[in-house]
C-alpha cells in the first residue's frame, strides 16, 4: 500500500495540475516543473516518479548529492551554503529545496510556466551496514515558484525496518512534501510506524539486519510552514504567467521569487523606467529588435514551437505597485511572446533607476541586456560612457545589445559593456565584438555607416596588434592588412588596391605611409 500511495500521488500531481484547481491539465500550463535532490535515503522515490506516465513533462532534473563534497556544491551552484547546519536536518532540507527550485527555474526557459516550478529536498539518517550511535530520521521539504513551501522531519524507531523499509520511509515523506507543494491530498499516517506490531511493506520489524531492537512507535510528522513573500521581504521577485483565462485554465501571471545568479540560458534582459503605455511597448520592441538579431526569436506562434524564443525579462525597480507591474506585462506580451516583469529590489542609497539596473547586472552578470545610451541632457544621458575617442560618437546616442557589468564601487553608476555584445549608434556606426568595462578589448569590428572601419585585435580602447583597415575605395585601396601600435598601423603589410588588382606589400611608420623613394635615371 505504501508504494501504491506514491504511485497514485505522483498521477495526480502529474496530470491535474497545481495552485490547487484540480483540473486536468496534460503537459500544459498548470503542470508542475520539478528539480529534486535527495540524499542519505529516498532514493526509490525516483524510481517510482520516473515509472509513473507524465514524468516528463515534470521532471526537470533529478539530483543525488550523496556525498558531503557533492552537496555542498549543488548548494554553491546557486548561491547557498551549509554553514552552521547539520548535512541531515530541517535546515538542510529545506535549502535543498529551494536550492533545485532555483535550478528548476534555470532549466525552464518558458516564463509562463515559471509559476508551475517547484523545488523538492531530501536528507536522511538511515540504518547501515553498523550499527549507528545516534537516530534514524529523515528531513524532507519542498518549495514552489513565490518562494513558499513546507518542511517535515520524521523520527524513526531504530530496529523497526531494514534497509529497503527505511528508505521507502524516506520516500513516502519526501512525496507527501512535494504532494503539499502541488496542492494535491496525501495520507500523512502513511509510512509512519503507529503500531508495534503491524507488519507491512515497510517492515515492522522487531530487530534489524544488525541487531538493533525496535522500541516504541513514531510521531507523524508535522508540516513546518516556511518561506515569506519576496515583496514583503524586499527580495526580487518576477511576474510571469499567461493572463489570458483561455490559454492559462483562469491564472493570470503570478509572482516568482527570482533567485540571485543564473537565469535561463539566453535570456534577454531590457530595461523600462515607467510604467506607461509608450515605455513599455518601446522596451518590449528594443528586446524583440535584440532577439532577432541575435536569433533567438523562435520558430512559431505560441505554444507551437519547437525552439522556444528567448525568455526576456522586462526590469522595472521596487517602487512599482503591483498594479503597474500587471499592467506592464500585459503590454509587454502584446509584443513579446516569453516575457516576464522582473521587479529588482532596491539597493542601499539607490535613488534612480540607473541604480536598479546596476544592481540586475550584478545579479545576472550572463545574460544578454539591452541598454540605450541616450544624447540629450536629461538623467538618461549615458552616451558620453560609450565615447571611444573619435568624433564620430561623441555624443551620440545608441543600443548596446550583449553582456555588461556594473561598477563594483559606484552603485549609482550605469552598467558598461562588458564581455561580447554589439553597440550601434544612431548615427549609423556599429561595433561588434570584445568589450571590457565599456572599452574594445580583445576581438572586434568598427565599421563606419558611409564605408569603411577596422577588423582586428583592440587592446582597452585603441587599436593594438594584427588588424585590417577597411579603405572600400578611399585613395584607390580596399584594404591594408598588418600590425598596429597604439591605435596606429605600423609595420609592413599587405595592401589591396580596387578593382581586383594585386595585393604589394605596403609599410606605415606610426600611422604614416612610408613610400619609396623615386631614383632619377
Amino acid at each position: 500500500m505504501p508504494q501504491h500511495l506514491i504511485t497514485s500521488t505522483l498521477r495526480q500531481i502529474y496530470l491535474h495540475g497545481t495552485h490547487g484547481e484540480g483540473r486536468y491539465i496534460k503537459a500544459k500550463l498548470g503542470q508542475p516543473r520539478l528539480v529534486a535532490a535527495i540524499t542519505g535515503g529516498g532514493g526509490s522515490l525516483f524510481a517510482k516518479m520516473f515509472g509513473v506516465a507524465g514524468a516528463s513533462s515534470t521532471i526537470l532534473e533529478a539530483i543525488v548529492p550523496y556525498s558531503k563534497n557533492s552537496c555542498l556544491d549543488v548548494l554553491h551552484r546557486q548561491n547557498q551554503t551549509a554553514e552552521g547546519i547539520g548535512f541531515c536536518s530541517e535546515e538542510m532540507a529545506w535549502r535543498l529545496a529551494t536550492a533545485s527550485r532555483d535550478r528548476a527555474l534555470e532549466l525552464e526557459s518558458d516564463l509562463n510556466r515559471w509559476p508551475d516550478v517547484h523545488g523538492l529536498g531530501c536528507t536522511a539518517t538511515i540504518v547501515s551496514h553498523y550499527q549507528r550511535r545516534g537516530g534514524y530520521r529523515v528531513h524532507a521539504a519542498a518549495v514552489n515558484a513565490s518562494g513558499r513551501g513546507s518542511t517535515y522531519t520524521h523520527e524513526m524507531v531504530k530496529g523497526a525496518r531494514n534497509r529497503q523499509g527505511e528508505d521507502l520511509s524516506c520516500a513516502l515523506l519526501a512525496a507527501r512534501a512535494f504532494a503539499d507543494s502541488a496542492n494535491v491530498k496525501y495520507d500523512e499516517t502513511v509510512g509512519v510506524r503507529t503500531s508495534s506490531t503491524e507488519v507491512n511493506e515497510l517492515g515492522g520489524l522487531a530487530q534489524n539486519e544488525v541487531g538493533e531492537i525496535a522500541e516504541g512507535v513514531e510521531v507523524i510528522p508535522a508540516r513546518v510552514e516556511r518561506g515569506e513573500d519576496p515583496k514583503d521581504t524586499g527580495e526580487s521577485y518576477v511576474f510571469a504567467g499567461r493572463g489570458d483565462p483561455h490559454k492559462n485554465m483562469g491564472h493570470g501571471p503570478r509572482n516568482v521569487c527570482a533567485p540571485k545568479g543564473h537565469l535561463p540560458k539566453d535570456s534577454v534582459v531590457v530595461w523600462c523606467k515607467n510604467s506607461d503605455t509608450t515605455s513599455v511597448q518601446y522596451a518590449a520592441s528594443l528586446a524583440r529588435r535584440a532577439l532577432e538579431m541575435l536569433g533567438r526569436q523562435g520558430d512559431g506562434q505560441s505554444n507551437t514551437h519547437s525552439v522556444m524564443p528567448a525568455p526576456v525579462f522586462v526590469v522595472s525597480d521596487g517602487r512599482t505597485t503591483t498594479t503597474a507591474v500587471e499592467k506592464m506585462h500585459k503590454l509587454s506580451q502584446e509584443i513579446l511572446e516569453n516575457v516576464g516583469v522582473m521587479v529588482m529590489a532596491q539597493e542601499e542609497n539607490e535613488e534612480d533607476g540607473g541604480n536598479t539596473l546596476a544592481s540586475c547586472a550584478r545579479a545576472y552578470p550572463k545574460a544578454t541586456y539591452v541598454m540605450e545610451y541616450i544624447s540629450d541632457d536629461t538623467e538618461y544621458s549615458h552616451a558620453r560612457l560609450l565615447d571611444d575617442g573619435s568624433p564620430s560618437t561623441v555624443g551620440i546616442g545608441g543600443v548596446y545589445v550583449g553582456t555588461v557589468r556594473a561598477s563594483d564601487t559606484a552603485k549609482d553608476a550605469v552598467p558598461l559593456p562588458h564581455g561580447h555584445g554589439v553597440m550601434t549608434w544612431d548615427n549609423g556606426i556599429s561595433y561588434q565584438g570584445s568589450f571590457c568595462h565599456g572599452l574594445y578589448h580583445g576581438f572586434g569590428s568598427k565599421l563606419y555607416s558611409k564605408g569603411g572601419g577596422y577588423v582586428g585585435s583592440w587592446h582597452l580602447g585603441k587599436r593594438e596588434g594584427l588588424g585590417i583597415s577597411l579603405f572600400e575605395g578611399k585613395w584607390g585601396y580596399e584594404q591594408w592588412s598588418g600590425n598596429f601600435v597604439k591605435d596606429l598601423p605600423h609595420g609592413m603589410g599587405i595592401m589591396d588596391p580596387i578593382n581586383d588588382g594585386a595585393p604589394f606589400p605596403f609599410e606605415f611608420k606610426h600611422g604614416e605611409p612610408v613610400l619609396e623613394p623615386v631614383v632619377e635615371l
